[in-house]
């Protein structure tokens, strides 16, 4: 939660009359996506128990993931080292919205008989599973270089 206290609390600034006005262009930004990924693991959430679906959650944790990184982006120094979380960002996403997918694509996701595309969905998503978890890494390292000017 620090890592997302800020851009949280942005985004309630953000729907003030007056708090925008504290705002910088950046942190509206951050808050604004932050915002958008909140929102859509909200939307999941709701549409696994109204569809009950399984496959919903997974994508509200994939949302919720992707919060870390893309908070993190927002948060290094200007130059190449936001631009590798922002790549890092962009590849998690790109892994776990892929792996939602295939996920969907499985005729009968409620029987019990295997399907190949069910195990590679899983794979997916335990690989971006992971990429949050390295991206955590990464952000403090990035967060610590003194980019030269």
């Amino acid at each position: 939660m620090t890592w997302l206290a800020d851009p949280l609390f942005n985004l309630l600034l953000r729907l003030n009359r007056f708090g925008r006005l504290a705002l910088s262009r950046q942190q509206v930004m951050a808050s604004n996506v932050i915002g958008l990924l909140l929102l859509a693991a909200i939307l999941s959430v709701a549409a696994s128990f109204w569809r009950d679906d399984s496959r919903y959650l997974l994508l509200a944790v994939v949302f919720a993931g992707l919060m870390l990184p893309v908070s993190g982006a927002f948060r290094t120094p200007e130059g190449w080292p936001q631009w590798t979380m922002i790549a890092a960002s962009a590849t998690l996403g790109l892994i776990g919205l892929l792996g939602i997918t295939v996920m969907f694509l499985v005729p009968g996701f409620h029987n019990d008989s295997p399907h190949p595309l069910l195990g590679l969905g899983f794979l997916m998503l335990t690989v971006f599973s992971y990429g949050v978890l390295a991206s955590t890494i990464a952000y403090n390292y990035l967060r610590s270089v003194q980019v030269r000017r």
